[in-house]
């Protein structure tokens, strides 16, 4: 093998060198000549100068072994507010580059599927500001080389929402946005604190814009809207206590029409609030209990019978 990628071959007796033009193609692809490089004539004293002739051949070692590769050019790549194009260097096919396939790490997880490419050049958009390490293997027949750069994203806002995730159909949600100059929900401008009163279960982007930057960035989030009926009264149940809503924030609003023995415990069987109440409305005030569910055990002398219903937070 020589450094032009060609392999040359010695016969014995002949005064020429065979080649193979293109080691790399099978069959009568590969170009094979016979008689490709003259070996020339040697003056022997007192004759005529005679043919060279290939005898012992040349070297039997796979001589690429100790062939120098050029260095590959450097990893490089672009990056404006989050989004980053990436170009697969300029490599030389006959120094024993030739790519078979490439594939493309970008070092962010939180992009999901995104995070790969087998692209020669492809875009990437980051999830959030930081530095990452992308990262470049190129795959040959015989190896591989991995290519890594840094890159830096910044002047990304970092939105952060507080909603409610679970409402009750016709309650007016707040949300309140920060990280960012100006906000658009689902497309639409909206202010940094303002309410909806969403009617079904929906998934919302939100999409906020930093002034100083000029960049965008944007975050899902989703709203559940329950029906929130209150507790009806059971066939057997003689008590008629209504509680609403459920499911809550955690304060629950008790209408009793008798004296009511209220206790409410979560599923373990450990009590959160026990109480005698008179009748009328009683705000039970559970929001620093976990979300998850709850049972409400309800006892009146008259009806002399517990029922147990479930509330949600």
């Amino acid at each position: 093998m020589a450094l032009d990628g060609k392999i040359y071959i010695a016969e014995p007796g002949l005064s020429s060198l065979g080649v193979i033009n293109n080691p790399n193609a099978l069959g009568t692809l590969c170009n094979y000549s016979l008689s490709a490089v003259s070996l020339g004539t040697v003056n022997i004293p007192v004759s005529t100068p005679v043919w060279a002739k290939s005898s012992s051949g040349l070297p039997n070692f796979i001589s690429n072994y100790f062939e120098q590769k050029p260095a590959i050019p450097p990893l490089t790549g672009t990056v404006t507010c989050g989004n980053a194009s990436f170009s697969m260097p300029v490599l030389n096919a006959f120094a024993g580059y030739s790519v078979a396939s490439q594939q493309w790490n970008f070092g962010d997880p939180l992009s999901g599927a995104a995070n790969t490419s087998t692209l020669s050049n492809p875009n990437h958009v980051f999830s959030a500001n930081g530095t990452y390490t992308v990262k470049l293997i190129l795959n040959y027949k015989c190896g591989a080389d991995t290519l890594k750069t840094p890159i830096t994203v910044s002047g990304l806002p970092s939105l952060s929402i507080a909603a409610a995730p679970k409402i009750c159909v016709g309650e007016n949600v707040a949300l309140d946005f920060s990280g960012a100059n100006s906000y658009s929900l689902n497309g639409t401008a909206i202010g940094q604190s303002s309410g909806i009163q969403p009617t079904i279960t929906a998934n919302y982007t939100l999409t906020g814009l930093d002034n100083s930057s000029g960049c965008q960035s944007a975050k899902a989030f989703s709203l559940m809207v329950l029906p929130c009926t209150g507790i009806s009264a059971l066939s057997n149940d003689k008590t008629g206590v209504t509680v609403y809503p459920n499911p809550s924030k955690g304060v629950f609003t008790l209408v009793l029409k008798q004296d009511t023995k209220i206790k409410i415990c979560d599923l373990s069987g450990r009590n959160l609030y026990e109480a005698q109440l008179p009748d009328g409305e009683h705000a039970v005030d559970l929001s620093k209990s976990a979300n998850g569910f709850y049972l409400l055990n309800i006892e009146t002398e008259n009806a002399n019978q517990v029922i147990i219903n479930r509330l949600v937070i």
